[in-house]
């Protein structure tokens, strides 16, 4: 055999070699070779929420008097109205929670009035929708990690770790990674991260594809923010792969394509996203692209359409329609931004409302 021909036959052996390793190895990413794959637990799958619908419905006209199952159902309705931005959904679960309190006060209807309550940004109130389940239930661990969840949204870290601290320690992936979003909040990076990856690795246990790809987002962020573009890209390929809605990841995605410079895949992702989730927000951050792209007479019209949007919207944040509205006319505008951010400051000082007010309080701050 000549050299030349040996040398193809171990090219050839060494490639079969690196593709078997690959397809056992699964997906690594940038990091040390670290798989951020999803591993789906078909344990974990559940029915289809319209169906778990229609069956509760069903089954409460034979049992009118089933408080649990008004509470079930009222859960049901919240879940699938807050996936689909859908009004009618929100309010069908806030009256069925209704319905179930009057019947018998129980935690589970209490508990999905808080969530309603925290989706408007109403985070006080549902903070003490919150302690009507405490008084009853202390220690019930659903009421302490979606207060955990309240008051990092408020930008209080110490007071999320108070709540978090309450919480029996479990290995449920949900509040693994919750506690590393305390930790990242409170500056603990090291801690976050270390907690982050435990939570994907006991994904499997329990959970479901809609966490694992939020988790995985959340991370993203973290990595963006501290300028990992390649961990971050891996992570958010990894929830991207992951078939459900997740909204996070497309804002994720095109931060990090704006920064590589890549404004048009931005701005094309944006309008893409906004037309599948008729979110305003979608609109804001392209409106953001457009003006760093030095494209601004477009970026003003988004940022207008976004406003006008926005004020109708009443999953919408203030901060965001401050912000559409100071880029359409900061010197017109100027009194309501100063209201609208009044009024979220009072609400939250997390650090999404903090940036935004970082720039758009030249405004009103003389």
């Amino acid at each position: 055999m000549s050299c030349p021909e040996r040398q193809r036959k171990a090219r050839g052996a060494t490639a079969l070699l690196v593709f078997f390793l690959l397809l056992l190895g699964g997906c690594r990413s940038a990091d040390g070779g670290k798989d951020w794959t999803y591993k789906p637990n078909p344990a974990n799958k559940g029915a289809d929420i319209s169906v778990q619908i229609d069956f509760l419905e069903k089954r409460l006209q034979t049992r009118p008097d089933s408080f649990l199952e008004m509470a079930e159902l009222a859960g049901c309705y919240f879940s699938r109205g807050k996936t689909r931005r859908s009004t009618t959904d929100l309010e069908k679960s806030q009256e069925w929670a209704e319905k179930s309190l009057e019947k018998f006060p129980n935690s589970a209807a209490y508990l999905v009035k808080a969530d309603y309550l925290q989706l408007h940004h109403r985070f006080d109130e549902a903070l003490a929708v919150l302690e009507k389940v405490l008084e009853q239930e202390p220690g019930n661990p659903s009421a302490l990690i979606l207060a955990t969840r309240i008051s990092l949204a408020q930008g209080n870290p110490e007071a999320a770790s108070r709540r978090l601290s309450q919480v029996p320690d479990d290995p449920l992936p949900g509040l693994i990674f919750l506690r590393g979003e305390v930790l990242e909040a409170q500056g603990d990076l090291k801690g976050a991260r270390s907690a982050y990856q435990a939570a994907l690795d006991s994904e499997t246990v329990s959970g479901t594809p809609s966490e694992s790809a939020r988790m995985r987002g959340v991370w993203a962020r973290l990595e963006l923010e501290e300028g990992n573009l390649e961990k971050a890209q891996a992570l958010l390929e990894a929830a991207h792969a992951i078939p459900v809605e997740q909204p996070l990841t497309e804002v994720l995605r095109a931060r990090l394509m704006v920064a590589n410079k890549d404004f048009k895949g931005a701005s094309q992702l944006l309008r893409a996203a906004f037309e599948h989730y008729r979110d305003p927000l979608f609109l804001v951050r392209l409106g953001e692209v457009q003006w760093e792209s030095g494209d601004k007479d477009k970026a003003k019209e988004t940022f207008a359409t976004a406003a006008q949007l926005l004020k109708a919207d009443s999953l919408g944040h203030e901060r965001d329609l401050a912000l559409a509205l100071f880029y359409v006319d900061a010197k017109v505008h100027a009194q309501e931004i100063e209201e609208l951010m009044t009024a979220e400051l009072k609400r939250r000082e997390d650090k999404e409302t903090r940036r935004i007010e970082a720039i758009v309080s030249s405004a009103y701050k003389k």
